[in-house]
């Protein structure tokens, strides 16, 4: 696994290289991580994303068991070069247009160590995280509306 994703020079060089494309290994299977995947897939990106779910054939054959890569966020260049975890935010970051200076800011030997810190503290209670969520399917239900407009009785 490759070093922390710090930029070089040029617009789409990473540590090792130019990036062509990065591929997020995400956990499909936590609300939190859908909705990063969903937040990511929106921004404006120097480079190409493509999303691949940790417990999908694909990724299980391209980089092994569900169970381990649902363990951490997961994110792989064309040239197999890979970055797990506070790393992995980092280099999403580094992808976008929006927040690429903050993830060269980030990916300062000074600062990883707080992206790590920050990133470890997220990713450690994501099970609480995912219970303060309500999934985005169950928003426009008609339970979770009246949910929120309250008993008949109390509308005029």
């Amino acid at each position: 696994m490759s070093g922390p994703p710090t930029t070089a020079t040029g617009p789409s060089t990473l540590v090792g290289g130019p990036v062509a494309a990065l591929t997020v290994v995400y956990d499909e299977t936590c609300e939190f991580c859908r909705r990063c995947r969903s937040w990511l897939q929106d921004q404006p990106t120097r480079v190409p994303l493509h999303f691949l779910a940790a417990g999908s054939t694909e990724a299980q054959q391209r980089y092994g068991p569900a169970e381990k890569l649902r363990g951490d966020l997961m994110v792989v260049a064309q040239d197999g070069r890979a970055w797990i975890g506070s790393s992995a935010f980092v280099a999403t970051l580094w992808a976008t247009e929006r927040y690429h200076r903050v993830a060269e800011q980030l990916s300062q030997p000074g600062r990883l160590p707080w992206a790590r810190v920050a990133f470890d503290a997220v990713s450690h209670n994501r099970s609480l995280i995912n219970a303060l969520l309500i999934p985005k399917a169950d928003l426009t239900s008609p339970e979770r509306l009246a949910c929120d407009i309250g008993p008949p009785e109390l509308q005029r």
